[in-house]
């Protein structure tokens, strides 16, 4: 069988939730089409959200909407499931996958340049989703040091 797009997002989500719970996190996912974010977790007095991506078969983050990686701040995360190289992913393994933790305010400052420069000299890009991807020549320098992030749990509230 092989998992919709929503489907493979959904238990992406449920997985975050999982792994942080397992951390000693409290964690929940959001409502469904809640803005920009899928779970929030707390620890400590500290309260922050998660962006959850996951990719099927290539190296890339499909971040949504522009308006939606404008609200990436700081002090959250994006939460990115890259399937190992040369996977295509029909269901949710999480042994199939390597998980980038990326500082959300990261992921806007990196992308919203790209996808605004890639736009501008092909018109507007409104309706196209911003993305990172680890094979575009336009995100040779972003993707390495998003690489830098495989499993960057240090950087989490504690």
């Amino acid at each position: 069988m092989r998992y919709t797009a929503k489907e493979l997002g959904d238990a992406g989500e449920d997985h975050v939730v999982t792994l942080l719970q397992a951390r000693g996190y409290r964690a929940e996912k959001l409502p469904t089409n809640s803005p920009t974010y899928d779970v929030r977790a707390s620890i400590n007095g500290h309260e922050f959200f998660v962006s959850v991506k996951v990719s099927r078969e290539k190296q890339h983050v499909r971040l949504g909407a522009r308006t939606a990686v404008l609200r990436l701040v700081e002090g959250n995360f994006v939460f990115a499931f890259m399937p190992l190289v040369g996977q295509e992913i029909t269901a949710f393994e999480p042994e199939h996958y390597q998980l980038l933790i990326l500082p959300a305010a990261l992921v806007r400052e990196d992308s919203v340049p790209v996808h605004d420069a890639y736009w501008a000299a092909r018109g507007s890009g409104t309706g196209y989703s911003v993305m990172v991807k680890g094979y575009g020549r336009n995100h040779r320098e972003i993707w390495p040091r998003w690489l830098q992030y495989r499993d960057a749990w240090r950087l989490l509230p504690r």
